[in-house]
């Protein structure tokens, strides 16, 4: 059990931006909606006793490559202060769950607005259940573990 603490983000970064249109691809040769498919991974590196970079990694994937109109990846990270005594498992869930759940909002518009410029319309991306990627990724084992402060601090 945890004695109760705090969760503040100190500041986002745009690591990343990776959109580019298909020269191939033209609108005429789609036929109906295309399935679209939102990626979403997390990593969260250790920079001091209480600080923490959290990364969120959101990519829009197209069943078929061949009529995808583009492709997009965005990299956003931020710094939060976790203040207070938490153990292991509380401090994983917060780095893994409550924090890209504060980013993912950030994400959500960075993607809407680079999609609203191109010739294909925003794009909003649906929620995200950030508890459900967590016990989905601990129940097979991938559950990273957290990097020491010097590991943080060279990335």
């Amino acid at each position: 059990m945890s004695v109760a603490g705090g969760v503040n983000l100190l500041g986002t970064m745009l690591e990343g931006v990776h959109y580019r249109t298909r020269p191939r691809y033209a609108l005429k040769d789609v036929k109906g909606q295309q399935d679209m498919q939102m990626n979403v991974n997390t990593k969260h590196v250790r920079l001091d006793d209480e600080k923490y970079k959290v990364s969120l990694v959101t990519g829009l994937v197209f069943s078929d490559e061949k009529t995808a109109p583009f492709v997009m990846e965005v990299v956003l990270s931020g710094v939060f202060a976790l203040k207070g005594d938490y153990d292991d498992e509380d401090r994983e869930i917060i780095l893994s769950v409550n924090c890209p759940s504060i980013l993912f909002p950030y994400a959500r518009e960075i993607v809407a607005n680079l999609s609203m410029r191109s010739e294909y319309g925003a794009i909003t991306l649906p929620s995200v259940n950030f508890m459900e990627i967590y016990q989905r990724k601990k129940s097979q084992g991938d559950t990273p573990a957290p990097e020491s402060p010097a590991e943080g601090a060279s990335q």
